[in-house]
């Protein structure tokens, strides 16, 4: 369950996937044709909530995906993504040490570039089972 711009991701062991869908105006205007997609990063709507928890619209929506036993699920703030690329967050899933090795490299890089905002990262991963 999302509300806001925080983020979940899936690492299936090849590509990363954003499960979520941010509830923003910049978003929501992308959504229905009226902004092009290659310039949500650049529209100052980009960050302004639509929905969140505490203010007038809270609107929860709840994402299920089929989840194989081998994988990687990062939940995020936006203070990471803010600064940090889709890009550059499956390259370091897909080196990643531990766990916690991820969680502290991805907040020191959104920090270095000039994180701000509550940068926050929680990972939990399940090894390739191996038969």
């Amino acid at each position: 369950m999302q509300v806001g711009d925080s983020r979940c991701y899936w690492w299936d062991g090849s590509a990363l996937r954003q499960v979520t869908r941010d509830q923003t105006v910049g978003q929501g205007l992308v959504d229905q044709g009226v902004l092009p997609a290659e310039r949500l990063n650049i529209s100052p709507l980009r960050n302004v909530l639509a929905s969140a928890i505490g203010a007038d619209e809270a609107a929860p929506v709840v994402t299920r995906i089929d989840m194989r036993r081998s994988g990687v699920v990062l939940l995020c703030t936006d203070g990471l993504t803010r600064h940090v690329t889709d890009d550059e967050i499956a390259e370091y899933v897909r080196t990643m040490a531990s766990s916690e090795q991820l969680c502290r490299s991805l907040v020191a890089l959104a920090l270095e570039r000039g994180g701000t905002d509550n940068v926050t990262v929680v990972v939990g991963r399940a090894p390739v089972s191996r038969s």
